[in-house]
């Protein structure tokens, strides 16, 4: 589910001049693994544009967040994980606007976190 809760403030550089236009998320699940793990924490630019193919914030019916690999086709999304236990997730463009599916950022960094507490 997707829940704004700030649970700490973390330091980071990036390379953009909106830096208001950043925040960080941290991993839940495995479905991007290895890529990203469950506990890692993911830098993410604010912005509904993404070229296909790159990590992206999705949100789902206003409650879902997830971070998949997004391709625009002629026909509408497709949602990829990267472990492969997952299948994609296609979304028509009657869909993409009825739930909504709206993508509200692209990962642009990630921090491993080897210490799990």
């Amino acid at each position: 589910m997707a829940q704004e809760n700030i649970i700490d403030h973390i330091h980071f550089k990036v390379d953009g001049t909106d830096k208001e236009n950043y925040y960080a998320l941290n991993v839940v699940g495995d479905s991007m693994t290895p890529l990203f793990d469950d506990g890692d924490t993911v830098i993410i630019h604010k912005q509904e544009d993404f070229r296909n193919g790159e990590n992206c914030v999705v949100l789902i019916n206003g409650d879902e967040a997830t971070i998949k690999k997004v391709y625009k086709g002629t026909t509408g999304l497709e949602l990829k994980a990267v472990n492969p236990y997952y299948p994609p997730r296609i979304f028509t463009e009657e869909e993409i606007k009825k739930l909504p599916v709206k993508i509200i950022g692209v990962v642009e960094k990630s921090i491993r976190n080897f210490r799990k507490k």
